[in-house]
């Protein structure tokens, strides 16, 4: 018998005017470990020409416990962009 899986995603923050070939460096928490999918850099405007990246996914636990994941949004398009950057879960791994 198949089990459901439950996957979620909600916009996390939003990025405005990002230069051609720049990045923003975004830190995220309050998820378990485990819980994370994906993330995703979606331009806010429907017809925007626009190549975003999200790459160098780091992760880090401070003193207390507490878990922080890091990510970079790159620009690879040659227009500035205005972004979303969206996180996708799951209840599904403790």
């Amino acid at each position: 018998m198949a089990s459901q899986v439950n996957v979620y995603a909600q916009l996390t923050a939003t990025g405005f005017d990002l230069a051609p070939g720049t990045s923003d460096f975004w830190g995220t928490s309050g998820l378990d470990y485990g819980r994370i999918v994906w993330y995703a850099a979606w331009p806010l405007s429907a017809g925007e020409d626009r190549s975003l990246e999200v790459t160098h996914v780091s992760h880090e636990v401070d003193g207390s416990g507490n878990r922080w994941i890091n990510v970079e949004v790159h620009n690879n398009s040659a227009n500035f962009a205005n972004y979303g950057l969206f996180i996708g879960f799951t209840d599904v791994i403790p």
